[in-house]
This record gives structure tokens, sequence and C-alpha cells, in this order.
């Protein structure tokens, strides 16, 4: 694997790309098997160093432990009140290490943590000049006025409905977003991403046997960005 997309990859992971950056990338893991072959080992590789820094200390203790534990055997047999304390010293301190490591291991995942921003409509002209100008609310910060922008939209009511959902998730108002979520699930439009939006929400409302039901219902062929989230998800709720 090249350095150039190491930081790429590594760019792309730790969410540190614009909105445009994110779509070119996205675009090229479709395009280039090659680049997506790179992509997919450099995640691998990472969660390996990440389990390996996560582990590293407690295995590293209780290597030492086994190998006192030898050359104790090959001393006399005599018990002292100082190796019986050291024991139970030992035995506390990996029973905190140990504890400590499970419980990091299975940390909560926040909506930062979560939520993947869509493309927004920005740099688009024509007809959806009201759907840009609705997002540029939204991303000031003014969430009342950017629904009401989007209303006016002629882009189709269950493109609407689509866009108010994503406003609303993105501001972690999750019953909102369920609302125009479930609008639009007669619809075939964009239900690869409402599912998503779907699963994020009622995990944050904290639906939790829902969200498990909505992750088995996924296609096999979901967007690989989405099998991340879900994986974090899964993890969370075992």
């Amino acid at each position: 694997m090249s350095k150039e997309n190491n930081i790429l990859f590594q760019k792309f992971l730790d969410k540190q790309m614009s909105s445009e950056e994110v779509k070119g990338f996205e675009q090229r893991l479709i395009d280039d098997a090659d680049f997506k072959e790179a992509f997919d080992l450099y995640v691998l590789l990472e969660g390996h160093v990440e389990e390996k820094v996560k582990y590293g200390d407690a295995v590293e203790v209780l290597r030492d432990v086994g190998e006192k534990k030898k050359r104790k055997e090959n001393e006399p047999k005599v018990i002292s009140l100082k190796f019986m304390l050291t024991i139970a010293a030992s035995s506390l301190i990996l029973f905190f290490v140990f504890n400590k490591t499970i419980f990091s291991s299975n940390e909560i995942p926040t909506h930062e943590d979560l939520y993947l921003s869509p493309a927004w409509d920005l740099d688009r002209s024509g007809k959806n000049d009201i759907l840009q100008k609705s997002v540029q609310l939204l991303l000031s910060e003014d969430l009342s006025n950017a629904i009401k922008l989007l209303e006016k939209s002629n882009i189709g009511q269950d493109s609407i409905n689509y866009w108010k959902a994503e406003y609303y998730v993105y501001y972690e108002k999750s019953d909102s977003a369920l609302i125009y979520i479930a609008k639009n699930k007669p619809f075939k439009f964009a239900q690869e991403r409402l599912t998503y939006l779907e699963i994020i929400s009622e995990y944050s409302l904290g639906n939790y046997k829902i969200v498990k039901e909505l992750i088995k219902r996924l296609p096999n062929d979901i967007d690989y960005v989405y099998i991340n989230v879900c994986q974090k998800i899964s993890t969370s709720i075992k």
C-alpha cells in the first residue's frame, strides 16, 4: 500500500474529508478495484493494530506472571506471607486491567460516530436552487427555516420527506426523523439510506430490539460504509 493511499484512507476513516472529497473517495472505491482492495486491507490491518494496543498491556502482565510462576516452581516449595500477598496483588491488578479493557471495547458509539453526512446539495444550479438554500440554512443551524424552505421545493413529495428525515437525523431529532422515514417506506426512493437513518434513529431512542431486526433485514450488497456503522451498533448492544 502506498503512503499517499494510507493517508487518504485514514483521512476518510477519521471523517476529515469534505462532502465532495467523500463523494469522490466512494466513487473511486466503486470504479477502482485495486484501490478498494487496498482500502479493505488497510481497514483490516487498522482493526488488528487497535486490538493489539487494547490488549497488549494485559497480555504482557499475564506473560510476566507466567514466567515468574515457572521460576517459582523450580525453587524450594516455601510459601511465605510475602509470596501470598504478591499473588493477591497481581490478581487484583489483572482484574482491573481486564475489566477496563472489556469496558473500553464496548463503549457506546455517539451520534458523531454513527451519522455519516450525505452529499449535501450545495453546488448544483437550476431547479434545485431552493433545496440548496434550504441546506445552507440547515448547516447554519436554522432548522426551522430550512424545513419551511424545503417544503416550497418542487423536487417531489417523496424527496421532500427524505430530506426532512435527513435534516432531523442531522439534528438528532430521532422521533421526528422516524415520522418521515415511515412516510417514504412505500416508495423506492433512497431506501438504503433511509434504512440506515432508521437504524441510527431507533438506536438513539434505545429501541434495540427494533434495531436488531432492521440490521437482520439489510441486503447483502448494502454499502460497506453502512456495514461498518451497523457493526459498531451491533457490538454495543450485544
